[in-house]
């Protein structure tokens, strides 16, 4: 603790593995490892403070069911920002579909789900 500089790098770079703004985009989960995601574990983010407002995320893997599911609330979020929410499999499977809110969900590219901030939670299932 005697080297501020370093802590502080540290402590940023947490931050960017949990969340990232860019542009008008706030990317949830961008430099997390695949492996924190192996199946039974979950990272949770709550009260997290960006440049666009407020908000909180879970994750849960379920890799056995073939399925991730993601509870996201940003309901602080600035209007005309997108989420972007990072799911990689540790195995480097493909996102096959996506339900957002129990619906069929388009909106996703590689291991990535853009979501539009809304009230209340949102609920997303990635199946691999």
């Amino acid at each position: 603790w005697n080297k501020t500089h370093e802590t502080g790098y540290f402590l940023q770079q947490t931050r960017f593995m949990l969340a990232m703004e860019h542009d008008n985009e706030l990317w949830l989960a961008p430099l997390v490892p695949a492996y924190w995601l192996k199946d039974g574990q979950s990272i949770h983010v709550q009260n997290l403070r960006t440049r666009f407002g407020t908000g909180s995320y879970r994750i849960r893997s379920r890799l056995a069911q073939g399925v991730i599911e993601a509870e996201v609330t940003l309901a602080d979020i600035a209007d005309g920002v997108t989420a972007c929410l990072r799911l990689p499999h540790p195995d480097g499977k493909h996102i096959r579909r996506v339900e957002v809110n129990g619906q069929p969900h388009n909106d996703f590219t590689g291991d990535c789900v853009r979501l539009q901030p809304c009230a209340g939670k949102t609920m997303v299932r990635v199946f691999f």
